[in-house]
């Protein structure tokens, strides 16, 4: 591999507050891209913004990207590809085409863990788009084992592809195991879809014993006014992501009662701290926690079995659990190894 473009979307960091994992994940790999002198340019995908309301300018974003985008293909030797959902459905078959026709080596790295469930209501000839997109790839990185499969199906394993995880850089901050506070957080956009309904009957189950601390950016205007304090519930607001491990480090247990999830990077963020989660067994998350191991799942909407579980906390237990997390997020989801593993099969492309 001589030259690599890139593409993808980062953080913008005129707007520190709202920005998804995918974005955090991108960043991260373009950084160890540096540290490691790699002969790379990016094409980014989300470089303007509203300064004052954060939103996206789609058409001055569109304009730019491909401009830059047509300019360094010819550059490049292999061009790696960066979406979710929606890019990979949306732009990436015609982005394909054009690499393709220019003959460089294809990767694509698909984000989250939905694909299933996006691409099976999508019009069959825009599946078939797609599909056919995909398989132009000469490598597909994809973030579930359960998307791997589905992918493998699809495409009857025409294609080389491979799983690689969310990941975080080490934390600097540690839970100490044996402080179990009784102190469970939630941080996540406030929605009706991440469960904060359930959230709120478990504090009424659990006050007083238990505090409940919730952060996040309310997505769901009847929450803006709402009396969080007369549910037992603490809400502290929207967080910088900076701030999110030393939050994580309070906690003694991080609580996430999702409807729909992809690959959750806040589960990452809470083991890479040693912290324990309890979290509903959506999307990719029954591949990331192990019930009873580094936390809990829950069925969602079972607010009985999340409390009981909680209450079945014991110093042994937790300390195991606390242990567990640390141990899992070093073996399976820290960022140098594995975009170190990255590059190596991006080198490897014949």
């Amino acid at each position: 591999m001589r030259n690599l473009l890139v593409v993808g979307a980062i953080p913008d960091h005129k707007h520190k507050l709202r920005y998804g994992g995918a974005t955090v994940l991108m960043y991260n790999f373009l950084l160890f891209l540096e540290s490691e002198n790699i002969n790379y340019r990016f094409a980014q995908t989300n470089k303007f913004s509203n300064l004052k309301t954060g939103e996206k300018r789609n058409t001055l974003n569109k304009i730019y990207f491909l401009l830059r985008f047509l300019i360094l293909l010819p550059w490049c030797d292999t061009v790696m590809f960066n979406f979710s959902d929606n890019g990979v459905c949306s732009i990436f078959p015609f982005l394909a085409s054009m690499a393709k026709f220019f003959k460089k080596k294809i990767v694509l790295r698909k984000f989250g863990g939905s694909f299933e469930i996006y691409y099976s209501k999508l019009p069959q000839s825009t599946q078939n788009k797609v599909l056919k997109s995909i398989k132009k790839c000469d490598l597909v990185l994809f973030e579930t084992k359960a998307g791997i499969e589905h992918l493998k199906k699809l495409t009857d394993n025409q294609v080389q592809i491979e799983w690689f995880s969310n990941v975080r850089d080490k934390s600097n901050f540690h839970k100490n195991p044996k402080q179990i506070e009784k102190r469970l957080g939630f941080i996540s956009e406030i929605s009706d879809e991440k469960g904060i309904a359930d959230l709120l009957q478990m504090a009424k189950f659990l006050a007083p014993e238990y505090q409940i601390d919730i952060y996040g950016y309310i997505k769901d205007e009847k929450y803006i006014d709402f009396d969080w304090s007369a549910h037992n519930v603490t809400y502290h607001g929207e967080i910088k992501s900076e701030k999110v491990p030393e939050v994580l480090q309070n906690l003694s247990l991080l609580l996430l009662t999702s409807y729909r999830e992809g690959y959750p990077g806040i589960i990452i963020e809470a083991m890479s701290v040693g912290v324990p989660v309890l979290s509903t067994t959506v999307g990719g998350i029954p591949e990331m926690i192990t019930d009873g191991i580094e936390g809990f799942l829950v069925s969602p909407g079972d607010v009985n079995s999340a409390v009981r579980k909680i209450r079945s906390l014991d110093p042994q237990i937790y300390e195991r659990m606390c242990h567990n997390a640390l141990d899992t997020f070093n073996k399976k989801f820290e960022s140098r190894s594995t975009n170190t593993r990255i590059l190596k099969l991006i080198k490897e492309l014949k």
